[in-house]
């Protein structure tokens, strides 16, 4: 009995030897491999971790689930210096309610995503949340797809854009809530709104919250 199990066992030690030098023989064609800090996608320009290179995210998320930003009432210190970006000084408006404009959006996503805002808030993409050069921060506002008329409400809390004569840069969750976020770019309304107003307007008292964090 004793020789017959060593005779399988020989057996079997063989099939696995001849097994893995097949392996090592069809294995042994170069590989593509990501490098450190990147992952090789299907479709360039999605990915997170190329921080130099902005774009959608790869994973998909339902926006329309995603509510649109509060209003608030906001107490102590709003951004609203000049500042001076590409050689260009800026002079933002010390309110945003009387506040509209028409023109065109674009958006920003990964490359910005988890970096601090200008008033030091943490950006998100899937935030409802905005950039403007001149808005106080934070302010709020109506954006309207000219287009398809779609409208959601962000909360502005970062500059730009810089680089072209767009006159507000949105969250890509709110680009893609106003259907542009495959063209890249929309024309829109851009309205300030009152908080005050805009809670009157549905019979409650608007809350109070300190405008922080400053920077």
């Amino acid at each position: 009995m004793r020789e017959l199990f060593s005779a399988t066992s020989l057996k079997l030690l063989g099939c696995v030897a001849i097994g893995a030098l097949l392996v090592s023989c069809t294995s042994s064609r170069p590989t593509q491999k990501a490098s450190s800090g990147n992952v090789i996608r299907s479709q360039p320009g999605l990915d997170i971790n190329r921080a130099h290179k902005d774009g959608a995210p790869w994973w998909d998320v339902d926006v329309s689930k995603i509510p649109d930003a509060t209003p608030t009432v906001h107490t102590g210190n709003y951004k609203a210096n000049p500042y001076t970006v590409l050689g260009k000084t800026y002079y933002p408006i010390p309110e945003s309610r009387n506040y509209v404009a028409e023109g065109t959006a674009s958006w920003y996503g990964t490359k910005f995503h988890g970096q601090n805002t200008a008033n030091g808030e943490v950006y998100d993409l899937y935030g409802m949340s905005a950039a403007h050069k001149t808005l106080p921060l934070p302010a709020y506002v109506k954006v309207t797809n000219l287009d398809n008329r779609r409208s959601v409400i962000l909360r502005v809390n970062d500059r730009g854009p810089f680089y072209s004569d767009r006159i507000i840069d949105l969250s890509y969750a709110a680009a893609k809530k106003l259907g542009y976020a495959e063209s890249g770019t929309a024309r829109v309304r851009v309205e300030g709104i009152d908080p005050q107003q805009w809670w009157a307007q549905r019979g409650r008292q608007a809350p109070m919250v300190l405008a922080e964090p400053q920077v």
